[in-house]
Formats: structure tokens, C-alpha cells, sequence
């Protein structure tokens, strides 16, 4: 199947009461489970959007992704997709990647499952240069679970196990990216707010 253009993809939609990314998203899963004004179903759909308009071989490309709630992004896409366990993403996107080095592996998840518990993953999957692609939605906290503090929480910020503030220097993960040799490492929120 070769993926269309960002254009093709909004004139089908024009077309057709489908949605322009039906063809990527299993959609006998929806409705999904994120939270109305969430960033996860924005960063979802820029990712497959991006995946789209990339051109490549989508028959090729899979989807991980590890706990948490951008964790159930494997089980949205309309991809050969894995959902994998808590901090293991990497680790299994990597086997992936080593047992069919022509596969296009995207690894989807949040702070805590990729820099926390899985952060040593990362850190190596990095350092040597596995040829994943990595998209962790910062969500400065462990969500799912009740808003504890994680690795990313803020100095000082007030979370459910930290409610006299943070005490720890939360990860810079674009640095971390960067000290542990990632060959890029671009950054950005899911939205920018109308002013």
C-alpha cells in the first residue's frame, strides 16, 4: 500500500464521511480511552500523519509501545503493532529492528515507560544508534496511575506521592537524548494555545 500525500489524504476526507486516517487506525477500537483535551490523541494523529506523508513502505513499518495511556497507541494503529511491558519498549522495538533490519520501528510512549523504569533502554538504544524512532509523550507524571511523580515531574511540582513538591531535578530528555549520542532528538509540546 503506498501512502498518500497530506493533501490526497484531506480530499478523501472531503469525499467521503471516512475519516482521513481510517485507513491507519483500527477503528472498530474506537472510541479510545485517552481524556477529552489530552495532548496523546494529537501526538497520535501527527504521528500517523507524518507516517502517511512520509512514503515509506507502510507494510514495513510497525508500531511499539509500552504501559501508560500512550501505551494503548499500539492497539489503535492499523499497523503490525505491539504493546509491550512496562519499560520494555525499546528492548522490543530493538529485537525487532535486529531480527529484520529493514523494518521501520516506531517506538510510541510515555515519559514513564521510556525514561523511568526504561530508561537504561533508551539510554543504550541511543548510545548505539538503533535506527528507531522514538516519540515519548512528556507528560511530567505518571497520568494513568493517579499523577505521581516521575522522572520528568518538575522541581518543586506538587504531584498525588510529592505533595510538598518535588524535591529531585526532574531528566532533560532532549539532553539525555543528546548526551547518550541519539543521532537527533526534536522536541515540542502537542499544541501551542491560542493567545
Amino acid at each position: 500500500m503506498k501512502p498518500a500525500n497530506s493533501e490526497t489524504i484531506e480530499s478523501q476526507a472531503l469525499d467521503n464521511d471516512a475519516h482521513p486516517l481510517d485507513h491507519l487506525i483500527r477503528t472498530d477500537r474506537i472510541p479510545h480511552i485517552w481524556c477529552p483535551g489530552c495532548g496523546i490523541g494529537t501526538a497520535f494523529s501527527a504521528a500517523l500523519r507524518g507516517l502517511a506523508a512520509s512514503g515509506i513502505d507502510l507494510a514495513k513499518t510497525c508500531v511499539v509501545s509500552g504501559i501508560g495511556c500512550s501505551g494503548r497507541a499500539a492497539g489503535y494503529v492499523n499497523l503490525d503493532s505491539f504493546h509491550t511491558t512496562h519499560g520494555r519498549a525499546i528492548p522490543f522495538a530493538t529485537g525487532l529492528k535486529l531480527g529484520n533490519p529493514e523494518l521501520n520501528v516506531v517506538v510510541f510512549s510515555g515519559d514513564g515507560d521510556l525514561f523511568a523504569i526504561g530508561g537504561n533502554h533508551f539510554i543504550h538504544a541511543a548510545r548505539r544508534n538503533m535506527d528507531l524512532t522514538v516519540i515519548c509523550l512528556n507528560n511530567l507524571n505518571y497520568g494513568m496511575t493517579g499523577g505521581q511523580v516521575a522522572a520528568t515531574t518538575p522541581h518543586q511540582a506538587k504531584t498525588t506521592t510529592t505533595q510538598n513538591g518535588n524535591p529531585e531535578a526532574p531528566f532533560n530528555l532532549p539532553l539525555l537524548a543528546f548526551a547518550a549520542g541519539a543521532p537527533s532528538w526534536p522536541a515540542g509540546p502537542s499544541c501551542i494555545p491560542a493567545s
